[in-house]
């Protein structure tokens, strides 16, 4: 397996606030390789699979094509090298690269625009036990586990939960009604523990990419009230 932690356009404005940019100027890559003949020619370890990509029928991936539109921040990558990797001579590499006129990985050519950036904690070698289950750290004395996740596989310490509602209003936990009586009227504000505000989605363990919460009249136009989260950022989303 190989595990590395990744961020990109670490120092660049432009990648952290990217709604207004063209997407072919801003969306870099950073792409993950490999090599069985000591470095003469790459490949992909895996390639983007997607129902539009010509061959992809059954098996979709994301492929090891990493964007800067998501790893704007550090952010954990976790995977097992594919079997058609495995050699006494095969090499791995990171670098940068472009995306083409239809959003697919160029795998030659020097990127566009040089952005900066940075790999922390890797670790090539044995499996550990369930992969962290995407929440741990893989060293060769096993699992590292994240704040709130414990044991060999790093299951949560509590319980998920099993269902989610979110308005994404600035205060989505209280809900306003008005009780009416024979003589009088009184507002009510009730706290309602089912409602997520948005910044609070981390503790589900929910990621926003290539979003923003805008008012009703922005983005897609009026469909709901108040505050929606709004798609329409460059890149992945």
């Amino acid at each position: 397996m190989m595990q590395f932690s990744l961020v990109i356009g670490c120092r660049d404005e432009h990648v952290q606030h990217p709604l207004e940019e063209d997407l072919h100027d801003l969306d870099n890559v950073v792409m993950l390789e490999y090599s069985l003949n000591h470095g003469l020619s790459w490949k992909l370890v895996q390639r983007p699979c997607s129902p539009s990509t010509p061959g992809c029928q059954s098996h979709f991936s994301r492929g090891t094509v990493y964007h800067s539109t998501e790893f704007n921040r550090w952010k954990r990558v976790t995977l097992r090298l594919p079997r058609h990797t495995w050699s006494s001579n095969t090499r791995l590499r990171l670098r940068e690269g472009n995306l083409d006129e239809y959003g697919q990985p160029q795998e030659e050519g020097r990127p566009k625009r040089n952005i900066e950036w940075a790999v922390d904690n890797l670790y090539i070698g044995h499996q550990c036990s369930g992969l962290c289950s995407g929440h741990g750290r893989c060293t060769l004395d096993g699992c590292i586990c994240d704040d709130n996740f414990h044991g060999q596989k790093c299951i949560p310490v509590h319980k998920l939960h099993r269902a989610i509602r979110a308005d994404f209003d600035e205060n989505p936990r209280v809900q306003h009604h008005r009780r009416r009586s024979s003589d009088d009227s009184e507002d009510l504000v009730e706290v309602n523990p089912n409602f997520v505000p948005l910044e609070d989605l981390e503790l589900y363990d929910i990621s926003l990419v290539g979003g923003q919460l805008v008012e009703n009249f922005d983005g897609c136009g009026v469909i709901v009230s108040g505050k929606n989260v709004y798609f329409g950022a460059p890149g992945v989303r």
